[in-house]
C-alpha cells in the first residue's frame, strides 16, 4: 500500500469511527424517519458506501496511477484533516440532536452555534472535504476525487432541500432568520 493510500485509509477510518461513536448515542441509534426524509437517508447512506469503496474500485479498474504531486498530496491531506475536524465540531454542536434520518424532536432547539454559526450544513461540508480527498489519495488520482465530489454533491442536492423544508416547517421564523444570515455549505459564498 502506498503512503497516499495508507493516509487515505487512516483518515477515512478516523472519520467513520468518530461518526460511529456518535451514532451509538441517543436518537442517532435508530432509523425513525420523519415525513420529510423521503428516502434521502438511503441516498446519503449509498453515497457513503460508494464513497468508501471508490478509491479501491478505481485502483482495480484504472491503469496503474502515477504518484500525486507533492503539493496536491499536501492539499488533500489538509482537506481530509479539516473535514474530520469539522465533522467532530458539527457533531459536538448538535449533541443529542444528531440523527441519521430527517426528523425533528418536539423539544428540539435549532442549532446555530459552533460551526452552525457559519454554515447551515457543516456535517455535509465535512463529507465534501473528506470523501473526495480520501478518494484522490487512496486511488492516487485526482479524477477519483472529482468522482467522489460529484457523488456527494448529487446526494446532498437531494438531501439538503428536504432537510431545509423540514427545518422551516419545524422552526418557522427562527429558521428563516437563520437561513437569511448563513450560507448552506461555504461561509460567505454558498
Amino acid at each position: 500500500m502506498s503512503a497516499d493510500a495508507a493516509l487515505a485509509a487512516a483518515g477515512i477510518a478516523v472519520y467513520l469511527v468518530l461518526g460511529e461513536r456518535v451514532l451509538r448515542r441517543g436518537r442517532a441509534r435508530g432509523f425513525a424517519r420523519g415525513p420529510d426524509d423521503r428516502s434521502t437517508t438511503l441516498v446519503t447512506a449509498g453515497a457513503n458506501v460508494l464513497g468508501v469503496a471508490l478509491p479501491w474500485l478505481w485502483r482495480a479498474l484504472a491503469p496503474a496511477p502515477a504518484p500525486l504531486p507533492a503539493g496536491a498530496r499536501s492539499a488533500l491531506a489538509l482537506a481530509l484533516a479539516s473535514g474530520i475536524a469539522l465533522r467532530v465540531a458539527a457533531m459536538r454542536a448538535l449533541g443529542e440532536r444528531f440523527t441519521r434520518t430527517l426528523v425533528v424532536a418536539p423539544d428540539q432547539a435549532l442549532a446555530t452555534d459552533g460551526p452552525y454559526r457559519h454554515v447551515r450544513h457543516p456535517g455535509y461540508l465535512a463529507a465534501l472535504l473528506v470523501f473526495p480527498s480520501y478518494a484522490a489519495l487512496g486511488a492516487s488520482a485526482l479524477a477519483a476525487g472529482a468522482a467522489a465530489l460529484a457523488l456527494f454533491a448529487a446526494a446532498y442536492a437531494v438531501r439538503i432541500p428536504a432537510e431545509e423544508r423540514m427545518l422551516e416547517r419545524a422552526f418557522g421564523e427562527r429558521w428563516r432568520d437563520y437561513r437569511a444570515r448563513t450560507k448552506r455549505l461555504l461561509p460567505w459564498v454558498f
